[in-house]
């Protein structure tokens, strides 16, 4: 009886410093960037919900989409790399990558939220924090899409700037 109430204790410690792990990180913890001029950029469509799509589906009926997602990295870019401190680049020689995982996209496509993950060169998440952004009224679901990316990339590039100093 005594190790079954010590398994259950250590299952129940194991599995909450687990969850402590997962928890969602401060942007003040962005800091680990320090000294970083570049950051590699990822975006990573596979496991969205696109208006009320998977997200092959709805790619797979989207004939721009291949030049949609790479507008939608550009406006990224630019607009993140107008406000940071740190550049975002395509180029996957960089000591960390960003990747963008949008999870829903709603809204005819100006509504993406996701997750935002932050990789060393080995591949290990060293950041991850959730994001929810909108924005653009007019157009069709991928240019709306674009118009919430560019805000995504303002909005982050500021907080870049305030945290990676």
């Amino acid at each position: 009886m005594k190790r079954i109430i010590l398994l259950s204790a250590l299952a129940i410690v194991s599995l909450n410093l687990f969850a402590q792990r997962a928890k969602e990180q401060s942007w003040k913890d962005l800091s680990l960037l320090l000294g970083q001029s570049r950051i590699s950029l990822v975006v990573d469509f596979s496991k969205a919900d696109i208006l009320n799509m998977d997200a092959e589906d709805f790619i797979a009926q989207e004939l721009d989409w291949d030049k949609g997602l790479a507008d939608m990295k550009t406006k990224f870019i630019q607009a993140f790399n107008e406000k940071s401190s740190v550049r975002a680049v395509t180029s996957k020689e960089t000591d960390y990558t960003l990747t963008i995982i949008p999870l829903t996209v709603t809204e005819s496509g100006s509504h993406i939220k996701g997750i935002l993950s932050i990789t060393n060169k080995e591949g290990l998440e060293v950041f991850q924090h959730r994001f929810d952004n909108e924005a653009g009224m007019f157009g069709s679901a991928i240019n709306l899409m674009g118009d919430a990316f560019e805000d995504l990339g303002e909005e982050l590039g500021k907080i870049f700037k305030k945290n990676v100093k």
